[in-house]
């Protein structure tokens, strides 16, 4: 499950989160239960406990992305599995700010995000950013294991989204538009991330 948005300290709940404690009956009569449900928390079991992405789909924020912890996910909650792409990398490349711009001023203009909308969201495999990014992404991970409420926006998140707008061929212009549209939209955002400096 996802955890609150603190905005006026400029933070979200991207990359990583600590462990959420649930509670499951795990009684014969209970497991039968949900194996007969349509909609059973048993359902894709392959997927159930396998280690990805997780995103919250609602709320004027989402969808935010963050590591998964291989528990049972919560049905508010969806995952993103790949044996293709690095999951480090496609966490760095979801978290930046253009993959933001884009899922909202061309993919989905709601408070509430659909798998299928996550589905239509660019990725670019670019090796060279690659590295540097899922470096990026490890430092955010080790200082939230530290401190839940790291400032990464005003760190490493920086440098991502350069890296990102390189990756992705972007000019001045566009770079400019992302940047003070991320401003319009999300002003108690910018303003706790006042140390963010365009590419």
């Amino acid at each position: 499950m996802g955890k609150e948005s603190y905005v006026d300290i400029g933070w979200l709940p991207n990359y990583y989160q600590h462990d959420t404690t649930i509670y499951i009956n795990w009684s014969k009569e209970a497991v039968n239960n949900m194996k007969n449900e349509p909609h059973s928390d048993l359902a894709n079991w392959e997927f159930r406990c396998k280690k990805g992405l997780v995103f919250s789909k609602a709320g004027i924020y989402a969808p935010t992305f963050r590591l998964s912890t291989g528990s049972i996910i919560d049905s508010g909650c969806n995952g993103i599995f790949s044996d293709n792409i690095s999951i480090v990398y496609l966490l760095g490349i979801l978290c930046s700010k253009l993959i933001r711009y884009q899922f909202n001023t061309y993919i989905n203009h709601t408070v509430n995000a659909q798998v299928d909308d996550i589905k239509e969201i660019s990725i670019c495999l670019n090796s060279i950013a690659e590295k540097q990014i899922i470096n990026f992404v490890r430092s955010i991970i080790e200082n939230q294991k530290q401190n839940p409420l790291y400032d990464y926006a005003s760190n490493e998140q920086n440098e991502i989204d350069c890296l990102v707008y390189e990756a992705y061929g972007l000019n001045a212009e566009d770079i400019h538009e992302i940047e003070y549209w991320y401003a319009r939209r999300y002003p108690k955002l910018a303003m706790a991330n006042q140390k963010n400096q365009m590419c």
